[in-house]
């Protein structure tokens, strides 16, 4: 540390040196009356304060550049990050050793005192309002004080202060996570791990909430100090810390006083207290009796005076008694009010309670989050200058034929920080318009339907409709991605580039590795590149008709592999020999980034410099088995227990968990399965792991983490699929572990009160652990029925039941537990629940069950009400029942099965019902209206001509196709045979460029345009039908049927229908041929003919 001092001597040293130095500092805080009192009032602080700075100038700098008003809240400035306007100085950049090697201090010696000034940032930060944000936001609070001697007051915070000030938050959708430290302490840590874990949460406190909230206690200790020789060199370094410092005193450098932190509070207790404590022994408990301590702790009180007044306050209190080393204190109301008014103002400032009011889209969130991960993994790039050359050359070749481009590698070889640097040299392009989505990025980001939702909210204009669910998302991407490129070209690009990392950790659910989404030919300006490694994905792209390019990207060259080692060292002062060195690069895996970073900070925490050589030697060549040697030694020196429960219980959890769910489920006993297996917990309320223990656990883990959303709840997850995979191997390998901790999940979301995690995680622990009963309890639950049944999670709720015994279940259950509700007198909501529960019933077929609940609703329901509630309600029902007849009549192939003509006949009276109540009391050109009229006009033709309307207007595509088709059916029999065929014609079109090819709605519109040929020709046999009329009827129904085939399977009954059509359209032709290779296809026995 060149000339800095190790503080180490004898007492009569220090005082030698104290008397030498001429320290006076303030001997004594003069307390007035009041409990509790703003220091900058205070005559006698401020002329001791006065007289300090003018008789210790040599000795205590004072700032030139503090500014008045540090800590005024009317200071800040609207906008939604942290300024840069400090990016000119930064305390962190300092090098410590030359700062201190400039002072020329007379005696050689250098205290903290001397240098922290020097430190400080130039000008306060202006903190940025968050004015517009979406979800859950974590705040974290850190709380910085002595241990021995703030006991009471850490309680107080605890018991009263945190938990209102909590519940506030939570209102605002904040989560609060208070880091208090100086709780559950590890007894066998050492001074790396003590200093790591409170600093590093400071880390976190900034990475969180830009400037750090901080709230520090002092009262006449100082704090531990740390002997030089113990402290690492990186700590030193990264941290600046001095010999003298106490851990206590850097955390309030590091948090507050060098950013001149305007959130940070300072409360001084009021050293009164201690003259009640009569016994010197007790006393001598809670003040120093170190002189160089106390020297420390005066000048760090006068320096948070002289820079930061209006944030320094001081407090008095009562002693009620000294038991077991604690100070019972009474008297702390006031302390705790200006503690709450201080943090409700600058949160509240930081973000504001309107804020959700102003929320941003779905779409800015989710790219906000891709970004975020773009811009970390594109920080750093070496050795890829060839393969970025070849991406670079595909991107602007202007070849009429575009196809894929995979660039394909092991785990941890470095794709997506060859995806992310593309991303970002794409969003530099003027002329291209980028997409970037990273797999496993955040929570939701391996979902194939909100890949391609995002993919359309970003590229396709808001008037367009989105599908609805991935079946018709999958059918549509291709127009989609036609569409696209050609908004695109109107808007003055020349490319579009899309990018997929990590295509292999998709959801396989919709089948999204067969790469059934792909289009099978790309148009001439789109460009995809996708990283995966070998597979299903990968052979399937091979195989794919769009065809693809490769790039392999091959392990690193040494020259690379030892600067990136280099460099990974160097930032913790850490160097290794040569001989090491080459031992590390030539390692069978060193040429994967991923291997050589984790390898680097394996060797930098290791302790032994003797050893270092075979430390080098003894790493594992593969990076799964050197994942298991980190992960073996984090668990035996950060926490053991504790840490394997936090890799099983992220790696089981659905979406990751966040901050305050992980101390609740780490303080649950026992903390790992027992050998009985059974499962059984132990958890007392409002139980948390100590921050302290959790602190060291996450210090630990932080390399293997990242936060899930940075724009919400701040789940945490592993970073890479690799660890996630080796946590399954070692801790987590047999179906009973993992059952165990799904259920251990499972209990602990069941008494969640946050129903939008309870849904996110409950029944999917429960599927897990194949307890259907469980399942079917939480499903029937209403608060979580009204979460799960919504656009986006319907095909999950459906599928949960599907796994509880299927939809006829389904059914029976909803309307048990709602003649429950209704027996039970509970009438507040009921007429809502049923009517959401029977649509529900119509979206998974039960449509004779849905219409008795819907038509038992209705009856209910007064007519005449003038109540907008119960017009609404009995208007849902009415759609409700409409559209399950409109459904079910669809399903029958002749116009004389007994089923079709009850349907046709209730849906006459239901649709007149239906379509007279909405066009009364609806706006006339709502797209909401034109849907329901459009149901309505299949029953009430006339209907149809005002949903032509109102889609014209509206400028709907997909409704007005829809609404041409059935008008075509109308006009089949029209004496004039072209108004039914350009109805049908403009309905393809619009069918293709809005549905796309393969869409029921596009196989409908050619069923019922061949149908049209067929009835005029074979059933009336008119004249004016064109002479090629069969053949036409025979393409379109063909053109049905091959839709059909790929939508829905070849033996659905749907499609057995339409196989049957062509094959009377092919015997009448006479080419039987054809029709008898059509028939082998057709189930021995099916009802299609059926009348």
């Amino acid at each position: 540390m060149g000339c800095v001092s190790s503080m180490k001597s004898d007492p009569s040293s220090q005082t030698r040196n104290f008397n030498k130095q001429n320290r006076d500092p303030i001997q004594k805080l003069h307390i007035q009356n009041e409990n509790f009192q703003d220091i900058s009032q205070s005559i006698t602080l401020t002329e001791t304060f006065t007289m300090l700075s003018s008789e210790n100038q040599s000795d205590l700098p004072k700032s030139n550049n503090s500014a008045p008003g540090d800590g005024e809240i009317n200071d800040y400035e609207k906008g939604m990050t942290l300024s840069k306007k400090n990016s000119g100085f930064k305390w962190q950049d300092v090098d410590l050793t030359s700062l201190l090697s400039n002072l020329n201090l007379e005696d050689g010696s250098t205290y903290w005192w001397d240098v922290v000034d020097k430190l400080r940032v130039k000008e306060r930060p202006i903190i940025r309002a968050e004015t517009e944000r979406k979800g859950w936001k974590t705040v974290r609070l850190f709380v910085s004080s002595t241990f021995k001697d703030m006991w009471a007051e850490r309680e107080y915070l605890a018991k009263r202060v945190f938990p209102e000030l909590r519940e506030w938050c939570e209102m605002r959708k904040l989560r609060l996570v208070e880091c208090d430290l100086r709780w559950g302490v590890p007894k066998d840590a050492d001074t790396n791990q003590t200093l790591s874990a409170c600093l590093s949460e400071i880390d976190r406190c900034k990475e969180d909430n830009g400037i750090p909230y901080l709230l520090t206690l002092l009262g006449e200790r100082y704090g531990w100090v740390p002997d030089a020789e113990v402290v690492p060199d990186d700590i030193k370094s990264r941290y600046k810390w001095i010999p003298g410092m106490s851990v206590t005193s850097l955390e309030i450098f590091t948090g507050g006083y060098w950013d001149r932190n305007p959130k940070a509070l300072y409360l001084l207790r009021s050293p009164e207290i201690l003259k009640q404590i009569k016994d010197s022994t007790e006393r001598a408990l809670f003040e120093e009796e170190d002189i160089r301590s106390q020297e420390s702790l005066k000048i760090l009180k006068g320096k948070l005076l002289e820079n930061y007044r209006e944030q320094v306050k001081e407090y008095n209190c009562d002693l009620e008694k000294v038991e077991d080393t604690k100070m019972h204190l009474s008297g702390l109301e006031e302390f705790g009010r200006v503690v709450l008014d201080h943090f409700k103002t600058h949160i509240d400032y930081q973000y504001p309670a309107d804020s959700l009011g102003k929320e941003i889209s779905i779409a800015e969130i989710q790219r906000g989050e891709h970004e975020t991960f773009m811009i970390q993994r594109s920080e750093v790039l070496l050795g890829r200058d060839k393969i970025i050359s070849s991406i670079k050359d595909y991107l602007k070749t202007d070849a009429t034929k575009s196809v894929p481009l995979a660039l394909i590698g092991s785990a941890g070889a470095g794709k997506s920080a060859l995806v992310a640097y593309t991303a970002k040299y794409c969003t530099q392009q003027a002329d291209y318009k980028t997409f970037y989505h990273f797999v496993g990025a955040t929570s939701l980001s391996t979902d194939l339907y909100l890949v391609l939702a995002r993919f359309f909210m970003e590229f396709l204009p808001a008037q367009e409709k989105m599908p609805e669910n991935i079946e018709d998302m999958i059918r549509f991407t291709p127009t989609m991605i036609q569409k696209a490129w050609e908004f695109a070209k109107d808007d003055g690009f020349k490319k579009i580039v899309i990018l997929i990392d990590a295509l292999n950790q998709m959801d396989d659910e919709s089948d999204a590795h067969s790469l059934i989404w792909l289009p099978r030919v790309l148009p001439a300006g789109v460009r995809i590149i996708v990283s995966t490694l070998e597979g299903k994905c990968l052979n399937s792209l091979r195989e794919h008709p769009v065809g693809n390019l490769e790039i392999v990207v091959e392990p690193l060259g040494l020259g690379i592999r030892k600067m990136i080692a280099k460099s990974i060292l160097e930032d913790y002062s850490k160097k290794l020999d040569e001989e090491q060195m080459e031992i590390l690069v030539n390692k069978e895996d060193a040429g994967r980034p991923l291997w050589l970073t984790v390898a680097c900070e394996e060797l930098r925490v290791f302790g032994e410099f003797r050893k270092l050589t075979q430390k080098t030697r003894d790493l594992p060549d593969d990076l799964p088995g050197l994942l298991k040697v980190v992960m073996q030694r984090i668990v035996n020196e950060y926490g053991k227990d504790l840490v394997m429960s936090t890799l099983c219980l992220i790696e089981t959890s659905r979406f990751g968990l966040t901050e305050p769910e992980l101390l609740e489920l780490l303080a649950i006993h026992p903390p790992l399965p027992t050998n009985g297996m059974a499962h059984s917990i132990v958890m007392a309320e409002n139980t948390k792991l100590p921050m302290a223990q959790w602190a060291l656990v996450y210090l630990g883990l932080k390399k293997f983490l990242r936060p899930c959303g940075s724009f919400g709840g701040g789940k945490l997850d592993f970073y890479h699929r690799t660890i996630s995979k080796v946590v399954r191997e070692v801790y987590l390998n047999d179906k009973s572990t993992r059952n165990w901790w799904h259920q251990r999940l499972a209990k602990y979301f069941d008494n969640c009160t946050d129903i939008e995690r309870k849904a996110e995680e409950l029944p999917y622990h429960l599927e897990c652990s194949q307890d259907r009963d469980g399942l079917k309890a939480a499903l029937l639950e209403w608060d979580m029925f009204d979460q799960l049944y919504c656009e986006s999670s319907k095909p999950l709720l459906m599928k949960f039941w599907r796994f509880v015994g299927g939809y006829d279940v389904a059914a029976d259950e909803y309307i048990k537990q709602l003649k429950s509700y209704t027996t039970r007198g509970d009438t507040g909501q009921i007429e809502s629940m049923q009517i959401r529960v029977g649509w529900f019933l119509v979206d998974i077929g039960e449509y004779d069950k849905a219409r008795q609940l819907l038509e038992d609703v209705l009856e209910t329901i007064e007519s005449d009400s003038e109540k907008k509630k119960l017009l609404e309600q009995k208007a849902k029902v009415l759609y409700g029942i409409v559209m399950l007849l409109y459904r079910k009549a669809l399903q029958y192939v002749y116009g004389n099965n007994p089923g079709y003509i009850e349907c046709r006949n209730l849906g006459q009276r239901y649709a007149t019902l239906c379509f007279q109540l909405h066009t009364e009391n609806w706006p006339k050109m709502d797209n909401y209206l034109g849907h329901v009229v459009t149901v309505c006009g299949y029953f009430v033709p006339e209907a149809l001509e005002e949903a032509r309307e109102i889609f014209q207007h509206t400028g709907d595509k997909q409704g007005l196709a829809q609404v041409l088709y059935m008008m075509g059916e109308r006009e089949q029999y029209n004496s004039d045979l072209s108004i039914p065929t350009k109805l049908f014609s403009h309905s393809a079109v619009l069918c293709m460029s809005s549905f796309g090819k393969f869409n029921l709605h596009t196989a409908r519109c050619y069923q019922l345009f061949g149908q049209m040929y067929w009835n005029n020709t074979l059933g009336r046999r008119r004249q004016d039908v064109p002479a090629d009329a069969m053949a036409r009827c025979l393409d379109l129904y063909k053109k049905e049927l091959e839709i059909l085939e790929e939508v829905l399977g070849p033996i659905h009954p749907t499609c057995i229908r339409s196989r049957e059509d062509v094959i009377i359209i092919l015997q009448n032709l006479g080419r039987n041929e054809e029709s008898e290779e059509l028939q082998k296809q057709q189930p021995a026995e099916h009802s299609a003919v059926a009348n």
